[in-house]
């Protein structure tokens, strides 16, 4: 948290829930610049106690070093993965399977997911 601003990562949580419930869109940025990856992940704390379902997994990004050295990141980042994103039929990828090609991440199967909810 900085000094001279306070993230409220319950009132984001709760703002960010409400968007993904009734499916409208907040203003872009949603968070100040000051927001810092604690700050990101408090809120993502909070939303996940809001959202639905179970946590079934985690979703990695910037898991390459080159596309972290592309994005400005640190090190990589993750989410949670809830039950209801699963794609029926589909299973995640294993060791034998190409890594994506054109991410910074693996991005294609949850997108997909949002998709179908």
């Amino acid at each position: 948290m900085h000094s001279r601003f306070m993230i409220h990562s319950d009132a984001c949580a709760e703002a960010l829930y409400r968007a993904w419930a009734t499916r409208t869109p907040l203003s872009s940025p949603f968070l100040p610049d000051e927001c810092s990856e604690d700050d990101a992940y408090r809120i993502q704390e909070a939303l996940v106690a809001r959202l639905p379902g179970r946590v079934t997994g985690f979703k990695l990004g910037f898991t390459s070093p080159a596309m972290r050295e592309q994005f400005g990141v640190e090190h990589p980042n993750y989410g949670r993965l809830f039950d209801w994103m699963a794609i029926e039929g589909e299973s995640s990828p294993g060791p034998l399977h190409p890594p994506p090609r054109r991410a910074g991440d693996r991005r294609a199967p949850l997108a997909r997911a949002r998709r179908t909810v």
